[in-house]
């Protein structure tokens, strides 16, 4: 057991400010890239979706779009890379080719989900087509929602059905449908940016602390919580709040919590922890 510490190697206000940089600078990357999605379909293709009972084939696009910002997120993630440190740990050469390389492959990974969950949105936005019907009005509402998730686009439509259900015009109910899809849009954005820069952020924490520990036994890591109201939603008991126990594993070793390993935060969606590794002196 590792009873003596040197310390942090890196400082919690460093890495809180890291990831804050890359929220900030990927929310904007992402929402563009969702605005370009959003024309992707027009009221004429989304008609013919509806006629047909089928939609459109939209990955290869989608794909395109996502492929299109990459250079831009990759260095919205590697912008503020150069964290202060507690002993020397330089950023160039192998080590920013490694942090290159892994926010390539998060990216990766990040445009390989995200196209699935923009098709099962369209196909949901057919079904509100034939359910609704394809006028003018409805066509306006819907589409505004691609770019969004099923759920978000069923809140869309649930907007323009309730708003007609109060006695507004047609005309009316879809702008109100419309500022929806807008804030649901930029709400989508700072969904995916926090999620990716908090990814980001712990991976690289973590390839960093098992390079300095080259299997020695040295490194351990400990998860740090947001520790405000905020952290899982307010639960008292929730997964971020139990992890932050002020307990250091080693760097290799799993974080437990009702069955699920965590390698690193996040442990949710819209997680804000960080991870924090330390030199010890066993």
């Amino acid at each position: 057991m590792i009873t003596a510490t040197r310390g942090p190697l890196y400082s919690r206000t460093d890495q809180r400010r890291a990831l804050a940089v890359r929220e900030q600078r990927l929310v904007g990357i992402v929402q563009r890239a969702l605005i370009e999605i959003r024309g992707l379909l027009t009221s004429g293709d989304l008609r013919i979706a509806a006629a047909m009972n089928r939609a459109p084939h939209l990955q290869p696009k989608l794909l395109q779009v996502w492929h299109g910002y990459v250079e831009q997120l990759v260095q919205a993630l590697l912008a503020p890379v150069r964290l202060t440190r507690a002993e020397p740990d330089p950023i160039g050469g192998p080590a920013a080719r490694s942090a290159e390389e892994l926010a390539r492959q998060q990216l990766g990974r990040l445009i390989a989900e995200l196209s699935p969950t923009q098709l099962a949105a369209v196909q949901v936005q057919i079904a509100k087509l034939l359910e609704f019907g394809p006028s003018p009005e409805v066509l306006g509402a819907i589409g505004q929602a691609t770019g969004l998730t099923a759920l978000q686009t069923r809140q869309v439509a649930n907007a323009y059905a309730a708003a007609l259900a109060q006695g507004m015009s047609p005309g009316r109910a879809m702008l109100t449908a419309q500022g929806i899809a807008d804030q649901l849009l930029a709400q989508r954005a700072q969904t995916i940016a926090r999620q990716e820069a908090v990814t980001y952020t712990n991976q690289l924490v973590l390839q960093r602390g098992r390079a300095v520990d080259a299997g020695t036994g040295v490194i351990t890591k400990q998860w740090v919580s947001a520790r405000d109201g905020r952290v899982d939603g307010g639960l008292l008991f929730g997964v971020c709040r139990q992890l932050d126990d002020n307990t250091r594993i080693p760097i290799d070793a799993p974080f437990t919590f009702a069955g699920f390993e965590y390698d690193a935060p996040p442990a949710h969606i819209g997680c804000r922890c960080i991870l924090e590794i330390w030199r010890s002196e066993g």
